[in-house]
């Protein structure tokens, strides 16, 4: 299928599940009867171009979002979590799903590896904020655009050549958390890095940059990897790389790994990721498996829970 010929019809909102389906129908009659401007963004225009299963469905919305949340939370009786120092917002749903909310904004980095400082901003300026150009596609769901798709940086070649390439060239400067995010997608799609993409990334770490992230943010990109139906091969990306040793400089994907059926796809749960991380530190023994959860910060439920696994 050729992507740049694709737009979003009424044929497309089949590709939803029925609950994101029921929300994302809920936040277009909201916006626009407000008058308002609303995009679908990142991975779920990115997976429906694939013509893969869509899981996260994630919004894009003008500056000031609040009332349009507040009103669509309503609706459908879910309860708002606010990020306000990075104007996001996620509605949760009693059942356990949820859906975030982020508004239009552009991003300063203020050095290396620093949480972001940000500002709103139109939304056909956010994409240049995103971390690969296939993530950086949108969908207009309102105004006289509506149906067509927002592609500032060309994703729609990169996912045709199956590429994960960058927006500029201090990408993983600004955010070293993009070299790890980048061996997950490349597990996940079957990707390869794009040549000048691949050149940035090796320089990256070459400078050591995932060193100016915090224990918890690498923590964080590990736990994202720990969720993805085969993990062991993003993980053996990061090995390749050299990514690994950031977390524990003796660390490596060991027969016992891929021999742990834990480690095989199967439906989401908490339960399996714990159980995917004692599988993971079970080889390197129980003292040294207790330090790396101290030393990066896992909440105390969660490291007890996985060294009752051990």
């Amino acid at each position: 299928m050729n992507t740049q010929e694709k737009n979003w019809s009424e044929e497309s909102w089949a590709a939803l599940p029925t609950i994101a389906r029921e929300i994302t129908q809920t936040v277009v009659r909201v916006v626009e009867r407000r008058g308002g401007k609303v995009l679908l963004v990142g991975g779920a225009v990115r997976d429906w171009l694939l013509g893969l299963p869509i899981k996260d469905v994630d919004f894009m919305l003008e500056h000031p979002a609040d009332e349009v949340v507040n009103e669509v939370a309503k609706w459908v009786g879910g309860r708002i979590v606010k990020h306000d120092k990075f104007l996001t917002f996620s509605i949760l749903l009693p059942g356990g799903d949820h859906f975030d909310f982020v508004t239009s904004r552009n991003e300063t980095y203020s050095s290396p590896g620093k949480l972001p400082d940000v500002h709103p901003a139109p939304l056909e300026e956010d994409s240049r904020r995103r971390d690969f150009t296939v993530n950086a596609i949108g969908i207009w769901l309102s105004t006289e655009k509506k149906g067509q798709l927002l592609d500032p940086f060309d994703g729609q070649k990169d996912i045709q050549k199956k590429w994960i390439r960058v927006l500029h060239s201090m990408s993983f400067v600004d955010d070293p958390t993009r070299i790890f995010r980048a061996a997950r997608f490349l597990a996940r799609l079957n990707f390869s890095l794009e040549s000048q993409t691949q050149s940035l990334l090796k320089a990256a770490l070459a400078q050591n940059m995932p060193n100016f992230l915090s224990p918890v943010r690498l923590r964080n990109e590990l736990a994202m990897i720990m969720k993805e139906d085969d993990p062991l091969k993003s993980l053996r990306i990061l090995e390749e790389w050299g990514g690994l040793a950031y977390f524990q400089k003796d660390w490596k994907v060991l027969p016992a790994h891929g021999d742990n059926p834990v480690f095989r796809a199967s439906s989401y749960s908490e339960e399996r990721t714990i159980a995917r991380w004692a599988g993971w530190l079970s080889p390197w023994g129980k003292s040294n498996a207790q330090k790396f959860l101290a030393d990066f910060g896992f909440e105390k439920n969660v490291k007890k829970r996985v060294i009752e696994q051990l």
